[in-house]
């Protein structure tokens, strides 16, 4: 997972932001982001922390990552999967590694091509990088927005965190509850934008970039989503090859690490598909885990065992009463940062409970299906009211 922070002012940190003891908290309040070390970079006008965990390149991944002539530094929260060919590329540039990793790289990235750089990510990301000479910071999040990172401006100094309560240890800022998010979230489930719950704290969205320096903050979006008006001809036979391959070959590039990697299994399609697939590419040592419920309406356990029968992957389980759910619900919105809508990520959290037990680092799940198939009941009101506006004399019932 991984967490990172940062001041930094383009003029110098004022004096009240070179607090370097106060700055080694924001950083240890991201501790259970990033167990396993913690390091940190000062100057005058930046400090860098990162709270890691150590996944691919454990012995030299240290962060923050520096330049040789230290003029450059970044801090990186994600996986950058297709690391190996960009160190290839920039090898052919003459640039040369002190590390095994995927943040490297991203230096000599930035060095080259500067924002263009993250047209060449594929990836899951949150980066921030100071460019000592042009006196300016550039930072960055993944084009889905997976990893969190979220910024505000105290007095000209711009700080961000992959967590809103490292902001919020600084007594410079104000911790004042945003309605704006509140109506977001009653109304679609969850914050949109930049909005985030506290009012003057914002989210780097999804798929864009910042910069600051001594013109200014800037923004913008490196990309977006795309639709090809052109009509596909290809029959079913062909779309099912061409998403098992897509599936295959993203699961399979997430299978690069320096630790076990192993998978959420909840007996649905989405985490059943991806289980199947992590089978056929990696044939040892995998183990699936899985939630289970005494309440029959809701529990799985059928289906979780017919994958485990059918894969031979040796399934591990814990099963939930209501009581447990309600046990550690009050722990997970602390580590949500925002009001809860459901209570689907206490169960999550009592299995990552489970798989932390049991020494690992890395689960593969199947994440986004409901959401680009519209399975959700919140997405088929939304297809619902599309169709019924398609024809407004319609009252529901014809």
């Amino acid at each position: 997972m991984c967490g990172i922070t940062g001041i930094y002012n383009p003029d110098g940190l004022e004096k009240s932001f070179r607090d370097k003891e106060l700055f080694k908290k924001m950083i240890l309040s991201m501790q259970h982001r990033g167990p396993d070390e913690q390091g940190a970079l000062y100057s005058t006008t930046g400090y860098l922390g990162a709270a890691r965990l150590s996944i691919i390149d454990i012995e030299t991944g240290s962060q923050p990552i520096y330049s040789k002539k230290y003029n450059i530094a970044v801090v990186c929260n994600g996986e950058i999967y297709n690391y190996e060919e960009l160190r290839a590329e920039l090898k052919q540039k003459n640039y040369h590694f002190e590390t095994a990793g995927d943040i490297e790289p991203l230096i000599y990235l930035y060095r080259e091509y500067g924002s263009k750089m993250l047209a060449k990510l594929n990836g899951q990301f949150a980066l921030a990088i100071i460019d000592f000479e042009s006196n300016k910071i550039f930072m960055a999040r993944d084009r889905f927005g997976i990893r969190p990172l979220f910024y505000t401006l105290s007095r000209e100094n711009l700080l961000f965190a992959s967590s809103v309560k490292s902001l919020t240890m600084r007594p410079e800022i104000e911790s004042e509850f945003s309605y704006k998010a509140y109506n977001q979230l009653i109304s679609l489930w969850t914050t949109y934008g930049d909005t985030t719950f506290i009012k003057n704290i914002s989210s780097v969205r999804a798929g864009e970039f910042i910069e600051y320096s001594k013109k200014g903050l800037s923004k913008k979006f490196y990309w977006d989503l795309s639709f090809d008006d052109e009509p596909h001809d290809h029959s079913i036979r062909e779309w099912k090859e061409k998403i098992y391959e897509t599936l295959d070959r993203a699961t399979r590039i997430r299978l690069k690490a320096d630790v076990p990697v192993n998978v959420y299994l909840s007996g649905g399609l989405d985490s059943s598909i991806i289980m199947q697939l992590m089978k056929e590419n990696q044939c040892s040592d995998l183990e699936s885990f899985s939630v289970r419920f005494h309440d029959k309406q809701f529990d799985e356990t059928e289906y979780q065992r017919i994958m485990s029968d059918h894969t031979g992957i040796r399934n591990n389980a814990i099963t939930m009463s209501y009581q447990d759910i309600g046990s550690v619900f009050e722990h997970v919105i602390w580590h949500s940062e925002q009001p809860v809508f459901r209570t689907a990520p206490a169960p999550l959290h009592h299995l990552s409970k489970l798989v932390n037990s049991k020494g690992f680092k890395v689960v593969l799940t199947g994440e986004g299906a409901d959401e680009t198939a519209w399975g959700y009941n919140i997405f088929k009101e939304t297809l619902i009211r599309y169709h019924l506006a398609k024809n407004p004399e319609n009252d529901g019932w014809t």
